[in-house]
C-alpha cells in the first residue's frame, strides 16, 4: 500500500490531501519469496443453462500470466487441478510449461464443463516455478493462489440454484 501526501496553492491558500493507494503490484528485478507470475482470469460471472435439455454446458475462459519481473525470464509450469468431488472437468490442457520474458504476458484460452446448477470457483492454477538451470525438481518452487474466481450457474429449466461448491 502506498500513501501519497500532496498540497495545491491556491491563491493565498494552501490546500492540503492525500491519495490512499491499496494493492499496487510491485515489479522486482529477480526473483524473490512470492510468485513471480500474476494470473488474472475474464469469464462471465453468471452462466444460464438449460439442464434438462442437454446435462452439461460448456463455459469459456481465458487465463491471463504476466511475469511480474522486470530484468528475470521465468520459465514455469501451471498447471488446473480438478477438484474430486467437483461437478467441473476443464476440457483440453491441463498443464503447459511456459517461458515469459521480462514483463511479458501471454492468453490461454480454456473451457471447463459444468454438470449442475451451483456457484463454482474456476481458480484451480497451480503454478510451478522453475528457477534452477537444468530442471532441477529440487530448486522448483511451487504457488497455490489466494484468489477466488466464482461463477454463478443457474439452471434455467428450474430457476433455481444449488448452494455454493
Amino acid at each position: 500500500h502506498m500513501t501519497c501526501s500532496w498540497r495545491a496553492i491556491l491563491g493565498q491558500e494552501v490546500v492540503h490531501g492525500e491519495h490512499h493507494l491499496r494493492g499496487i503490484p510491485i515489479a522486482p528485478k529477480s526473483f524473490f519469496k512470492g510468485c513471480p507470475i500474476a494470473a488474472k482470469v475474464a469469464y462471465p460471472s453468471k452462466v444460464e443453462h438449460d439442464f434438462s435439455q442437454k446435462p452439461v454446458t460448456g463455459v469459456p475462459f481465458t487465463l491471463k500470466l504476466k511475469n511480474r519481473m522486470l530484468e528475470t525470464l521465468v520459465k514455469f509450469t501451471w498447471t488446473w487441478e480438478s477438484k474430486t468431488l467437483s461437478s467441473l472437468e476443464l476440457i483440453g490442457t491441463c498443464e503447459q510449461m511456459l517461458e515469459l520474458a521480462p514483463n511479458q504476458e501471454t492468453e490461454i484460452s480454456l473451457e471447463v464443463l459444468v454438470t449442475e446448477a451451483g456457484v463454482y470457483n474456476l481458480q484451480n492454477l497451480r503454478i510451478i516455478v522453475h528457477r534452477g538451470p537444468d530442471g532441477n525438481a529440487e530448486t522448483d518452487k511451487t504457488f497455490q493462489l489466494p484468489q477466488q474466481w466464482l461463477i454463478h450457474v443457474v439452471d434455467t429449466s428450474t430457476g433455481a440454484t444449488t448452494s455454493e461448491k
